[in-house]
């Protein structure tokens, strides 16, 4: 008799309860029984299905038409990383870099090295012949290649930037230490919470799934298969035509939601007996 495939369901419900890991839970989803195979989605689908094209009117070939697609996995990743900041935060605080004023006069002017250079145009892009018998020189100005060709090249002192050039390097640099200082924080913090990081964006998943296939009025519309297909094109050209809305108040709201159902859902499983440990609360150090 061939074994039952889990529901998405059953699969969150392991996973809130620590008795399968993020992975686990990944690899079982991929099995998992598809929802727009049960009867309920298909008579979901009857009743929302229009009378003609919302774009044509065409009443020939009439399909459901998603408007939001769920993210993928890595687009999840970032979407719960903020909101597990302070957390991490209490175990190795953020401390901003504080920078004197930038000055230009501690900027030393460049080093000037001797180069061969064109006695035309005065570009070191020369170069000498196998045979040492001439020089030619591949300089350009306006788009426009030297080309001169001569015997003796002239000395002259050359640096790869100017000295405002080199000023201008360096405001950069002062100017960015404090958004990679930043940047580095949060890679340490993706390393080391990166368990419960995949952990809340596996949970979101099923949750974005759910509403996937649930078929909401403001997701879904009725084309026929012609108008569905124009905007599927325009979908795989560049997803963030439809992927997700990604306005920070609904993102907001949402989390809050899935924290408050998460919580029902660990106040109503039941742990079994004896030591347990939960795959995904390692401590971390």
């Amino acid at each position: 008799m061939r074994k039952r495939s889990l529901t998405r369901h059953e699969i969150r419900d392991l996973l809130i309860s620590g008795k399968i890991t993020w992975e686990s839970a990944c690899s079982k989803l991929k099995s998992a029984s598809r929802q727009w195979t049960t009867k309920e989605w298909k008579e979901r689908r009857r009743e929302i299905l229009g009378d003609c094209c919302e774009t044509c009117e065409s009443t020939e070939d009439l399909q459901i038409q998603h408007t939001w697609h769920p993210p993928v996995f890595s687009d999840l990743c970032e979407m719960v990383k903020p909101a597990l900041w302070e957390e991490y935060e209490k175990i190795h605080p953020y401390i901003s870099l504080a920078l004197p004023p930038f000055d230009p006069a501690s900027v030393p002017p460049p080093k000037m090295i001797e180069r061969d250079s064109c006695p035309v145009c005065g570009s070191v892009a020369v170069r000498c012949n196998k045979a040492g018998t001439h020089w030619t020189c591949n300089g350009k100005r306006n788009y426009q290649t030297c080309g001169h060709v001569f015997v003796t090249p002239v000395k002259r002192l050359w640096s790869k930037w100017t000295h405002e050039e080199e000023i201008a390097r360096a405001r950069y640099a002062h100017e960015s230490a404090p958004s990679k200082h930043r940047a580095k924080w949060e890679w340490e913090f993706s390393q080391k919470f990166r368990d419960r990081i995949c952990f809340e964006a596996t949970l979101l998943s099923i949750e974005m799934s759910d509403r996937y296939a649930a078929m909401l009025p403001h997701d879904v519309k009725t084309l026929c298969k012609k108008c569905a297909a124009r905007e599927d094109g325009a979908y795989l050209d560049f997803p963030g035509n439809k992927s997700i809305g990604r306005n920070a108040e609904e993102l907001r709201r949402l989390m809050e939601v899935l924290a408050e159902k998460r919580a029902e859902r660990r106040a109503a499983l039941v742990d079994p007996p004896g030591d347990t440990i939960h795959a995904n609360n390692k401590r971390i150090e």
